[in-house]
């Protein structure tokens, strides 16, 4: 008897995008032609995959849809959470290499949940967070999502950003548990 071969297994990828400066042997003129080539490649690629695959790529990210935070605001206000008041003008810059966006500036603490397979973890958050969590998870069509908040003195919650790729450490053990039943896996994490 031959050992059958078992596949792919699970695959976790966090790469957004083909980063610029992995080209650096190209010659100039041909940088963007081969990004966007390579782009494609890792597209199709990751699209051949088998199912169930978590936050499936897109034209617009690797690893689940990039949108710019104005974006998020409006889906969030749309889920039914409480969204900071955002103006955006022409000299705004944002870089969707970043991986993240949010309406506050870097470095400001943020409450981090995560949204996925109809689960809210992470902190302790009232149940209309938890429940405007899930159905921006929904309308973001991001099956693991990462829903970032500051919470105020005063207790309350506003939400300031999204990301499809947030800090797994922060969901704990259940987290793994929910992420394995997403992957079919019936076992429980660990076992």
């Amino acid at each position: 008897d031959q050992p059958r071969s078992r596949g792919l297994g699970d695959v976790y990828k966090r790469q957004t995008h083909v980063p610029p400066d992995s080209l650096g042997l190209i010659h100039p003129a041909d940088r963007e032609y081969v990004h966007q080539e390579h782009s494609s490649f890792l597209l199709s690629w990751l699209n051949a995959l088998p199912q169930p695959t978590i936050n499936r790529p897109t034209p617009w990210g690797l690893s689940g849809r990039w949108r710019h935070v104005s974006e998020w605001i409006y889906l969030a206000a749309k889920a039914g959470l409480p969204v900071p008041y955002y103006r955006l003008s022409g000299r705004d810059l944002s870089d969707p290499t970043s991986g993240t966006t949010r309406a506050v500036p870097p470095g400001t603490p943020v409450t981090t949940l995560i949204a996925l397979g109809g689960a809210v973890l992470g902190a302790p958050a009232p149940p209309d967070i938890q429940a405007g969590c899930l159905r921006l998870n929904d309308l973001a069509d991001t099956a693991l999502l990462g829903v970032e908040f500051v919470v105020g003195p005063d207790g309350g919650w506003l939400f300031v950003g999204a990301t499809a790729q947030p800090d797994l450490r922060l969901g704990g053990e259940a987290l793994l548990i929910v992420l394995a039943q997403a992957l079919g896996h019936h076992k429980e994490a660990g076992g």
